[in-house]
């Protein structure tokens, strides 16, 4: 039987993440942000939602590149993220929530998802896709992070010994190309050396940490 992993993160696993990685969640230069600064039609972004936002620190961070933004938008499993993220800024709208459970109505001008969807389990992994693209707006972009490979595989996620959790490594874009959504860029790059520029898959050859940053967009309606 498989693990259900959203549980799991939502009963302790998040919050622990969180307390390991807090101190790092600063990098206004890494990858994801670079793209994001990149965006077309920044100034046409009025709503940005961050699906698994830890602290709320990148939409923090985003605010000076999105002039029109009002509404700025995060969830994540871990209650102390949301919390901290909360005291930090408390203009942003932050809830506790995950992929298959966005806790926001309505739909977003951009959405981000960085380094999550390799934590859903498979069996969930429709509905958190379902998800996703309820909260884009039609014509809207999705900014996707995650390990990529160019076919699925899983390896144990190594912080957790008593239960059975799996890291995926896939092309985590390709069910929303499915779905529609035109790729407009990729950058691929080694996730242990993500400052490394112009890094493709051919030179990437470890599969472990292959990543890439995805944009996608979401077809208009009519």
């Amino acid at each position: 039987m498989s693990t259900d992993q959203e549980a799991v993160f939502r009963a302790g696993e998040g919050d622990a993440w969180y307390r390991r990685n807090a101190a790092a969640l600063r990098d206004r230069d890494d990858p994801v942000m670079q793209v994001l600064r990149g965006l077309d039609r920044r100034d046409r972004i009025r709503s940005v939602a961050d699906l698994g936002c830890s602290n709320g620190w990148r939409l923090a961070a985003l605010r000076p590149d999105l002039p029109a933004a009002r509404r700025l938008a995060g969830c994540d499993p871990s209650g102390a993220a949301v919390a901290a993220g909360t005291e930090a800024w408390p203009d942003l709208e932050l809830q506790v929530g995950s992929l298959a459970r966005v806790p926001f109505a309505g739909a977003f001008d951009l959405v981000l998802v960085s380094f999550v969807f390799y934590l859903v389990d498979r069996p969930g992994l429709a509905r958190a896709v379902a998800e996703v693209d309820r909260v884009v707006d039609a014509g809207g972009v999705l900014v996707l992070a995650d390990f990529c490979a160019d076919a699925p595989f899983a390896v144990p996620y190594h912080h957790r010994r008593d239960v059975a959790l799996l890291s995926h490594k896939a092309d985590h874009a390709a069910p929303f190309r499915a779905l529609g959504y035109r790729e407009t860029f990729r950058l691929e790059y080694d996730h242990d050396c993500p400052r490394l520029p112009g890094l493709v898959s051919t030179q990437v050859p470890d599969r472990m940490n292959r990543s890439a940053v995805a944009v996608l967009v979401k077809a208009a309606v009519g």
